[in-house]
């Protein structure tokens, strides 16, 4: 078991007395014994650190445990890191007399608490509600460790007993996802009372998320951004967020004479019209489509019987996300709610 310096310890004991020539009979005295580093104190006296029966005290222990009802639960108080070691844990019951001999305890005594932990239950998915808690091991159920985290204040900390009956602190939170959470940091720590509450000793402990979530900020520009005239050459951009990062973008152009036409990438270059390009319609229900739009302007050659006589069309042009990757800071319309298709 751990131990911390300056607090305390509750060790879970119990015990069964074996048939034999001398029998346990609760209806006697019982007196619990803990021995340190070697159950052969005959010889070494001074390897009894405690008995009930009050002839040895030389730890601050209290066997909290009935007994009778064959429980030996112990409280260690005062703790030191010198107290770090071996021990066993002997019954007698005149004329029964039995060590533990061969089922010792280890108990390590450290100057600085053990890190609180963070668990999540559930997917890290925007939209949905997962589970998140915050616990540590708490020494003595009597004095438990309070527990603080960014996710709420004054959190209501629990105390489960584990099946081992020892004791967990903890508090928890149930939180619906959004893209907001990706990236964000939940520290939790954990403050043990010592030297009877005068002092507390912390620990903390951090976890940061990472939240699936689809294209958000769908984007699209065009440069040049002035008038063009028919046959000149204009880039294309196409930004989004997501996570995880997207993994192709498509363009598609809609020109004056209804012809439909694609190309993949971040940036395209469109010029001549060409024919309609069909959709593959099992990726169009596999992958989260999002738009942005650009409506430019197109000046047309100067007819033959008036040079100032300029007419003007318009196109316009999709850019289709499937999974986000990059930001551009060039941008001339943003689709901030974009819709899964």
């Amino acid at each position: 078991m751990e131990g911390l310096s300056g607090s305390c310890l509750q060790i879970p004991c119990s015990f069964t007395a074996k048939a034999g020539k001398e029998q346990f009979d609760s209806r006697k005295n019982i007196f619990g014994v803990w021995i340190k580093s070697d159950p052969q104190f005959a010889n070494n006296v001074q390897n009894i650190v405690f008995s009930s029966g009050g002839l040895v005290n030389t730890y601050k222990m209290r066997i909290t445990g009935n007994m009778t009802e064959l429980n030996c639960t112990t409280l260690f108080s005062g703790l030191t890191t010198k107290q770090t070691g071996k021990y066993f844990f002997r019954i007698e019951n005149e004329p029964f007399k039995a060590t533990a001999s061969c089922d010792p305890l280890q108990i390590n005594i450290r100057d600085s608490p053990l890190s609180p932990r963070i668990d999540i239950l559930g997917e890290l998915k925007e939209k949905e509600s997962v589970t998140i808690s915050c616990s540590a091991f708490t020494l003595c159920p009597h004095s438990p460790p309070k527990l603080i985290w960014n996710l709420q204040q004054d959190s209501h900390n629990q105390i489960e007993e584990n099946t081992d009956r020892t004791f967990t602190s903890k508090i928890q939170q149930t939180i619906t996802l959004s893209d907001t959470h990706d990236g964000y940091n939940i520290s939790c720590s954990a403050t043990y009372p010592v030297d009877e509450g005068k002092h507390g000793k912390t620990a903390k402990t951090q976890r940061t998320l990472n939240v699936s979530y689809a294209p958000k900020e769908t984007s699209a520009s065009i440069s040049p951004s002035d008038l063009v005239s028919t046959g000149t050459w204009v880039n294309l951009t196409c930004s989004s967020r997501a996570n995880p990062p997207i993994s192709s973008f498509t363009w598609f152009i809609k020109t004056t004479d209804g012809t439909m036409k694609s190309q993949t990438g971040e940036e395209s270059v469109f010029e001549e019209p060409e024919r309609k390009v069909e959709e593959d319609e099992e990726d169009k229900e596999e992958e989260n489509i999002h738009y942005g739009e650009i409506n430019f302007k197109q000046n047309r050659e100067p007819s033959p019987d008036s040079v100032r006589d300029i007419q003007q069309q318009q196109d316009t042009v999709y850019a289709e996300v499937n999974k986000v990757n990059k930001s551009a800071n060039n941008q001339t319309r943003t689709d901030d709610a974009p819709e899964e298709l």
